[in-house]
């Protein structure tokens, strides 16, 4: 997801990151999302602040982490690394930091590999539901 800065920005990143997380989990509306523990695969989300400042997304993150515990959230920060004061001033002393930074060359390979378990999940999906359907 993008973040986009408004008058409101850890509200609105809020409720957008509620809906990200709906949409990976699967959720039907009747099912409540409060007190919801996720399957024991791992569900994160990919938050890119675009031209927002890092500290106001970093707050967002905050509250969507404490919402969500259980939700790997990873900051796109280009190739400037946040400086440790800055990530524990904004609650995220914890922060992982991917080092070294990633080239052309693996962002291209990541995005194949995803491409690949996207097309292998859909295909386990797919012929679940047919199962279900017979």
């Amino acid at each position: 997801m993008t973040a986009v800065a408004g008058e409101s920005f850890v509200e609105e990143f809020q409720q957008e990151c509620v809906k990200a997380v709906n949409k990976l989990l699967k959720r039907r509306p009747q099912f409540p999302l409060e007190g919801y523990l996720p399957p024991p695969d791992v569900l994160f989300l990919i938050v890119d602040p675009s031209s927002t400042r890092l500290e106001l997304v970093a707050q967002g993150m905050d509250v969507v982490r404490r919402q969500f515990p259980w939700l790997v959230m990873v900051l796109l920060t280009g190739s400037a690394w946040p400086a440790d004061e800055d990530l524990m001033t904004w609650q995220l002393a914890g922060a992982v930091k991917l080092e070294p930074a990633l080239g052309q060359r693996e962002e291209q390979d990541a995005l194949w590999v995803n491409d690949e378990l996207k097309e292998l999940s859909a295909g386990v999906w797919g012929s679940r539901r047919e199962e279900g359907a017979a």
